[in-house]
């Protein structure tokens, strides 16, 4: 007999997602790699995350950039349309530009730090 046993789900999710975009003299092909951990819901609903499982990975090249994929529903994993690498690619590059010009022009507005506040510095001997 199990003490205190309870009904529970796992599933597989990605849990971070890695963009590496090396400049192109390196000679090496961007490529996108999902690090993939379990999950577990418990009967009241919880979810809680059990650690890396698994990964899995895909390169950018001319002979890939057309591979289409397919658009799905967050919600109910309908496919919704398509895409392909060149189009994620080109939506990825958007994105950054986006996110850069929506940092340039509303930079922080955090107050200036005196970095010599409470910091009392040698005097030279003089001779």
């Amino acid at each position: 007999m199990l003490y205190k046993e309870q009904d529970a789900k796992i599933y597989t999710r990605v849990s971070d997602i890695i963009i590496n975009n090396p400049h192109e003299q390196s000679g090496l092909a961007p490529s996108i790699r999902f690090n993939e951990e379990y999950a577990l819901i418990d009967a009241n609903g919880n979810v809680i995350p059990q650690g890396p499982c698994s990964a899995c990975s895909c390169e950018y090249t001319a002979d890939t950039a057309s591979t289409p994929f397919d658009l799905l529903d967050m919600d109910t994993g309908e496919v919704v349309g398509s895409a392909t690498y060149l189009e994620l690619r080109q939506m990825l590059f958007s994105l950054y530009r986006h996110t850069a010009h929506c940092r340039d022009e509303n930079p922080p507005n955090d107050p200036p730090v005196d970095l010599n506040t409470g910091i009392e510095l040698p005097v030279p001997d003089e001779a």
